[in-house]
């Protein structure tokens, strides 16, 4: 059991992309090979591919979070004592899990409004609504992994690299 909790709070969104970024592969070369080898181009595998991507940047997004891999500026890094160092990463990491946050809750109603109007992607013919669930789900999953984050940092500074010892 504690392997599969280990897996879930240190690769599950990592997993997740490296699907989806398979299934990305495998759906592009079948729309390329339909097109220029069978003569028959698939309409629906273009937005399916336009999906998909979208889906795999936010996933990808928060694998980065998890290992503190997203870009930043790094002169703080060189010039400040570590101390200081450790409290500015926790109220910039504090700052962009209300910012993450604030987009979860507004992407919720956008959800919810486009539940409403019962809009349809044009070829998949899927409801929309569930297309932007993604946003909420990765947001909030996002918010969620920058807090751990803040809590390691705070707790174990060693295990986040951006922290000079």
């Amino acid at each position: 059991m504690k392997r599969v909790l280990k897996f879930l709070d240190e690769k599950l969104e990592l997993s997740i992309a490296v699907l989806l970024m398979f299934l990305l592969v495998i759906l592009a070369a079948w729309s390329v090979l339909s097109r220029f080898i069978f003569n028959r181009s698939l309409a629906w595998s273009e937005e399916l591919i336009r999906y998909v991507f979208i889906f795999m940047n936010y996933m990808a997004a928060s694998a980065a979070v998890i290992h503190d891999q997203h870009a930043r500026v790094e002169i703080a890094d060189l010039v400040l004592p570590p101390k200081v160092l450790k409290w500015l990463n926790v109220v910039l990491k504090i700052t962009w899990a209300v910012f993450s946050l604030v987009i979860g809750i507004n992407s919720i109603t956008l959800v919810q409004k486009t539940f409403t109007l019962h809009q349809n992607s044009p070829t998949l013919g899927i409801e929309m609504g569930y297309i932007y669930l993604v946003l909420p789900v990765c947001f909030f999953l996002m918010t969620f992994r920058i807090i751990q984050n803040v809590y390691r940092l705070i707790r174990r500074p060693a295990e986040i690299p951006a922290v000079k010892q």
